[in-house]
């Protein structure tokens, strides 16, 4: 079963003003979706542990921290930087 992606108020603030900023702005739209499509496969396999049960992912320009809920199937993205970028 696949996973739902949802992107709460402060990364999407965070995307728009990287994609607004950016000089290739379809770049940032289509990293955003394929990272997006990435999380809804299967969250698991994708980036790497950081403390208090969060996972960071990145995917050339866009570094992504989200949670993974399990018993909800859904994946809550809580920060998005441009670059690869420590959380």
């Amino acid at each position: 079963m696949n996973y739902i992606v949802d992107w709460v108020r402060t990364p999407k603030k965070a995307l728009l003003a990287i994609w607004l900023a950016a000089p290739d702005q379809a770049e940032i739209a289509r990293t955003a979706n394929f990272i997006e499509r990435l999380l809804t496969i299967d969250p698991h396999r994708e980036g790497k542990p950081i403390p208090r049960s969060y996972r960071t992912h990145f995917v050339t320009p866009l570094t992504v921290k989200f949670k993974i809920n399990d018993a909800t199937k859904t994946v809550t993205i809580v920060d998005v930087r441009f670059g690869k970028q420590p959380f």
